[in-house]
């Protein structure tokens, strides 16, 4: 092809020098010398950009696209953003089946030759037992991030991790929503405030046509979950607001049974355990008594000694995890109706990981092409007047070499 080239530019040579021929005189033709084969090749657009050799400063551009006078193609950059939800199953932190295939579908929409900026976010949950759903997040997390890496490759694309409080994620995401959409409504509640006689209602439950909150008998589940240093029976202080939060909600709603489930981690003899699960328990129902005033006889102390691990491995960590008191309520109280807000709420987020994928992607312009097409009715006319094909000529063996690829 670059032969083909080459000739085709001596030939231009050729024409040009005889179309000057009689405007020079016969010395000076005589004077002109052949150009040699490396200028000649510089006379060639190897790229077929439209721009010779001797000009183009970008040799090899892309076939089609828009070059400028020094054959380079302007370029831009256009960032690209994906995103993707993943809401694991209780308990897991892996996926399976059709949640694994729609991860597979979206990596595969990451295009692999360039570099992207990963942010796998996760969520915690304070209520219940904190310490385990945090454990868990992280845990979806690096799951979700290894695998994010094995398909795009950690060399070359930043992946990066954050936890945030899935609490205030999701009660800053209600409020907004609700304060866009309640106008003359100071407690968002859905009753205008001329209107309302009962100010300052929750908007997270439901209200009746004068503003006041709406209640419901309903079967309530509650579990809290304090641990302890080792071979200690008192807890940890960073639950003690969670644990007034719960007296205080014994005392609102008239809960009639709370147990106290006491636990230990694996190592130890059996009988210690049994005995320090007993004597954890017994301290949250002291604690549960004196400082917040709770009524002894609705509080049932067990222990469970090691007989329930939350981990069986004999790690720190799991040990951790298992050293604990769970204090849990489950029966039919008189409560707020809740209001269905179409919102994920704190325990819902904290099953969910999100991975956003950002990259900073060049774009280069092609050059239009414009096609004509004929009347196909007058084609069709050409075509019967001529007896078959419409430009008059005839199928030849060098027709039929030149459409075999010759």
């Amino acid at each position: 092809m670059e032969m083909m080239k080459m000739k085709a530019n001596s030939s231009l040579i050729i024409i040009i020098s005889l179309s000057l021929f009689g405007c020079l005189s016969t010395p000076e033709i005589d004077q002109w010398q052949p150009i040699s084969e490396q200028s000649a090749k510089r006379l060639i657009d190897h790229d077929d950009d439209g721009v010779i050799m001797a000009r183009d400063l970008c040799d090899g551009t892309t076939l089609g696209r828009d070059v400028s006078n020094d054959g380079c193609s302007p370029e831009s950059t256009k960032d690209v953003y994906f995103e993707h939800h993943i809401d694991f199953q209780q308990g897991l932190t892996s996926l399976h089946g059709s949640m694994d295939d729609e991860f597979n579908a979206f990596l595969s929409t990451l295009d692999k030759s360039q570099k992207w900026n990963i942010l796998v976010q996760g969520y915690t949950h304070k209520d219940g037992d904190m310490l385990y759903n945090k454990v868990m997040a992280k845990r979806r997390m690096a799951y979700v991030a290894e695998r994010v890496s094995q398909t795009l490759g950690s060399e070359l694309n930043d992946i990066r991790s954050r936890l945030l409080d899935g609490e205030k994620v999701s009660e800053e995401t209600t409020s907004e929503v609700i304060k866009a959409n309640t106008p003359d409504d100071e407690d968002n509640d859905g009753v205008l405030d001329n209107l309302d006689q009962c100010p300052g209602s929750d908007y997270k439950y439901l209200v009746d046509t004068k503003g006041c909150t709406a209640f419901e008998n309903r079967l309530v589940t509650h579990t809290l979950t304090v641990r302890y240093p080792r071979g200690s029976a008192t807890i940890d202080p960073m639950y003690n607001d969670k644990v007034k939060e719960l007296a205080d909600y014994i005392a609102n709603y008239n809960v009639e049974k709370v147990e106290v489930f006491g636990h230990t981690s694996a190592p130890g003899s059996a009988a210690f355990n049994q005995k320090l699960s007993e004597k954890r328990a017994k301290s949250v129902v002291e604690m549960l008594v004196k400082e917040y005033g709770v009524d002894r006889k609705i509080l049932v102390p067990i222990g469970k000694g090691e007989s329930e691990l939350l981990e069986k491995t004999q790690t720190k960590q799991a040990n951790t995890l298992n050293r604990r008191v769970e204090i849990t309520l489950s029966e039919t109280l008189r409560v707020e109706r809740k209001r269905d807000l179409g919102i994920a709420d704190a325990d819902e987020l904290n099953r969910r990981v999100v991975v956003y994928a950002q990259s900073s992607q060049l774009q280069f312009k092609d050059r239009w092409h414009i096609f004509i097409m004929e009347n196909p009715a007058e084609i069709q006319e050409q075509e019967n007047t001529a007896g078959g094909d419409a430009s008059g000529w005839e199928f030849d063996e060098e027709d039929a070499a030149e459409a075999s690829g010759w």
